[in-house]
């Protein structure tokens, strides 16, 4: 998706690092690696619902229990994609980022969410659309 490779590609020419991006189909499991840390893209068509960072295989199966309804713990976001856009993880797509360190993961994470807007971030989710 080229607004989220120009995203990257605006961090990187402030602070250069290197990267590594996957693209796979988000129930597609046998595809994310279970020891594998970095950002993560969850994208629905060319709408961007989520972009966070950590284990990604742990934090793959937390959202598809947010999705399913099975999380104990339901962020409005979440509850909003589920029950009034009935957005189904079948259709969702996910872009893996994987950079040189915890710290420029967390720059770019904050990049992303700023640049991106996605729809189900705590930092994004009720604020007005531009």
């Amino acid at each position: 998706m080229k607004k989220i490779t120009d995203a990257i590609q605006k961090v990187k020419n402030v602070w250069p690092f290197s990267t590594r991006i996957d693209f796979v189909d988000f129930l597609d499991r046998a595809s994310i690696n279970k020891s594998a840390t970095g950002i993560y893209i969850i994208t629905e068509g060319q709408d961007v619902l989520y972009v966070g960072k950590g284990h990604i295989a742990a934090r793959h199966e937390r959202h598809l229990q947010k999705i399913q309804g099975l999380s104990k713990v339901e962020p409005r976001g979440w509850v909003w994609l589920r029950t009034v856009r009935q957005s189904r993880p079948e259709n969702w797509k996910m872009i893996m980022v994987f950079v040189e360190s915890r710290s420029v993961e967390s720059l770019l994470e904050g990049a992303l969410i700023h640049e991106l807007q996605p729809l189900v971030n705590d930092e994004i989710f009720g604020k007005p659309v531009k």
